[in-house]
């Protein structure tokens, strides 16, 4: 068992409060969902290592929510499986949110089908932290599914979050991605943000994906895009 604490980096913690923009309109259901997590967080892992038989036992959601946090504190890989397996039969979207982080911490080489999941999920809170377990992954599949999040996910704080992913991974296919955003999006805001990863990402492809965005509507996306 590794006794290190995590802490999000610093890139993460940007992108996150930049989707977070995205989410004013989601109601008081989610924001008591994110309330809940952040309370067990502070209060820190229960006593007992065996996650998965409290989270069967827990009477409340508080208590569920106390189990899986304590699994991902334990950073033990073997704690992943039942998060996967109990995340379809969770109601809280924060709880299942949460699962989904664990499993991109505690193992995330066996996530990946569980993410595509999560991105399907109806609480736009948990997409957005499928999208970022994909995006911590990397690779060719996150490119393809966090390209697919940008043309078809309704919450513009996810697809901001998705824009920012697919900045760190790179690549071809994740610059013609943000160029169609950039180009297409209706929120000025996550055309602010492709932008923004295309303006800091190197090469010809890049530079010419980021024209599009200069003579946009919105003063803020013309000025990242290097117009006026």
């Amino acid at each position: 068992m590794n006794s290190r604490t995590r802490t999000p980096s610093a890139s993460y913690t940007r992108a996150q409060a930049r989707a977070m923009k995205g989410f004013a309109r989601l109601g008081a259901a989610l924001a008591a969902a994110l309330v809940l997590a952040v309370t067990a967080r502070a209060q820190g892992a229960p006593a007992s290592s065996d996650f998965a038989a409290q989270y069967s036992a827990a009477a409340s959601s508080s208590a569920r929510l106390d189990a899986v946090m304590g699994a991902i504190r334990s950073d033990e890989a073997s704690q992943a499986a039942w998060l996967i397996n109990d995340f379809s039969a969770e109601s809280v979207p924060g709880i299942r949110a949460w699962m989904i982080r664990g499993v991109a911490d505690l193992a995330p080489q066996k996530g990946l089908s569980f993410f595509e999941q999560g991105l399907k999920d109806p609480s736009a809170w948990v997409r957005l932290a499928a999208a970022d377990a994909l995006g911590k992954m990397g690779g060719a599949q996150a490119v393809s599914d966090l390209s697919a999040v940008l043309a078809s996910e309704k919450n513009p704080g996810v697809r901001q979050s998705a824009a920012s992913w697919l900045g760190r991974i790179g690549g071809t296919s994740a610059i013609t991605a943000l160029g169609q955003r950039l180009q297409f999006d209706a929120n000025p805001n996550v055309r602010l943000e492709a932008a923004w990863v295309l303006s800091r990402m190197r090469g010809a492809q890049a530079a010419q994906e980021l024209r599009k965005g200069r003579n946009d509507a919105d003063e803020r996306v013309r000025r990242a895009a290097g117009g006026r």
